[in-house]
């Protein structure tokens, strides 16, 4: 990519537009990421961080509408949401929007992106233009939100501008094809506090209060892999991953852990800020508990080699993908037949190493749908999702479907 060169193609973010109308009522506006298939055969990867999505307000006196927010900033690689099928998509927040017209959106980009050219196993750091870190996509028309509405914008590369080494980006209104589609919908990570919680396990319905004024409805089910400290009641911090499903307008729970009493921030902004790198593992050392990791999720660090080094220490806690927690001869005996794996912890950028604090396997077999996951473990020859003593002679302790 030559630096005078326009940059060809499209990506997208969504928003979808919720309920709407009705004076002195609230809309809610839920925000899905997806992107096309475009810069394919350019660029293996291109990492991108959205701080804040607003809502523009016809009326110059009102204050914009804050629909997504994060200090700290999500990090998504663009270039991973399309499968051959179409677009994948990210689901960030939900908001509470007043009734009202609005004459667009504001999304708030960090200063830079990382882009890893085809073939390329380092990043080029590309800078935006001064005052583009805030990019306004005007409505044809001021508009109001109804009923089941969808938003979608796309980041349109082929207005993207490249100028003396800094980026110009744009955004164009998309479609939103197949977000009704579960498979179109990718597992992303949630952290906060649990409140109103309802329901008995494993079926069960609570409020993730996300912090920054954010919460997301969540749902668990016999699938959801349950694990950490004690039962699932309101009150207790929890992490949690999950697809979100707009025809509840619910995140489905693929797997919770529940946070001990202090343990960690209810803050989603702090509580996802450690550095966390989730993909495929490779030159796999099961003696010297090493791996390196090709990520297709990413945050707490800027991403800049395609791998990251990952060392396991005999303090991290290795779960299965079902939560259980394996002793090292057994958690690496899996790792190396099912190679998918999150892991959690510190990040030395002068030796691109992550040291972890947490590593859970990912087995992709187990993913069928919003509310057809299995995440029972090879052991669990009865598949009741249970730790026991009967299927899970290797189980050292913990982990499992807590009930």
């Amino acid at each position: 990519m030559r630096s005078n060169q326009v940059i060809f193609g499209v990506l997208g973010l969504a928003l979808l537009g919720g309920c709407g109308g009705g004076s002195g009522s609230g809309s809610v506006t839920r925000i899905a990421v997806l992107a096309t298939d475009s810069l394919r055969e350019d660029y293996d990867q291109i990492w991108a961080t959205v701080t804040k999505i607003e809502l523009l307000p016809s009326l110059s006196t009102d204050a914009a509408v804050t629909l997504f927010t994060d200090p700290n900033g999500r990090v998504l690689d663009l270039r991973s949401l399309r499968s051959a099928a179409g677009p994948l998509y990210t689901f960030l927040g939900e908001a509470s929007v007043p009734a009202g017209r609005y004459t667009g959106v504001r999304v708030t980009l960090a200063s830079t992106l990382q882009l890893f050219a085809t073939g390329s196993t380092t990043a080029a750091t590309v800078a935006l233009a001064e005052g583009s870190s805030s990019v306004v996509l005007p409505f044809a028309a001021p508009r109001a939100f109804g009923t089941g509405e969808e938003l979608v914008l796309d980041f349109d590369l082929a207005r993207f501008t490249l100028s003396a080494g800094r980026l110009t980006p744009a955004l164009a209104l998309g479609d939103g094809a197949g977000i009704a589609l579960a498979e179109r919908h990718q597992n992303n990570d949630y952290h906060g506090l649990v409140v109103n919680l309802k329901g008995l396990y494993p079926t069960q319905i609570f409020t993730l209060n996300r912090g920054n004024g954010q919460s997301v409805s969540v749902v668990t089910t016999a699938a959801t892999a349950i694990f950490g400290d004690n039962f699932l009641i309101t009150g207790q911090v929890v992490t949690g991953e999950g697809r979100y499903n707009p025809e509840t307008n619910r995140i489905v729970a693929s797997a919770i852990e529940i946070k001990g009493s202090g343990e960690d921030d209810p803050s989603e902004s702090m509580g996802l800020s450690r550095p966390m790198a989730h993909g495929v593992a490779s030159a796999i050392n099961s003696d010297i508990g090493t791996f390196t990791i090709t990520p297709h999720q990413a945050r707490g660090f800027t991403l800049l080699q395609r791998t990251v080094n990952i060392i396991t220490t005999p303090t991290t806690h290795l779960h299965t993908d079902g939560g259980r927690i394996k002793d090292k001869a057994a958690f690496f005996a899996r790792l190396i037949k099912a190679p998918h794996i999150k892991v959690e912890g510190t990040y030395d950028p002068a030796t691109n190493t992550l040291t972890a604090k947490h590593a859970r396997l990912s087995d992709l077999s187990n993913d069928g749908g919003w509310e057809s996951e299995t995440h029972y473990d090879g052991d669990d020859t009865n598949h009741d999702g249970l730790v026991n003593t009967t299927d899970d002679a290797d189980n050292t302790g913990g982990g499992g479907h807590s009930h």
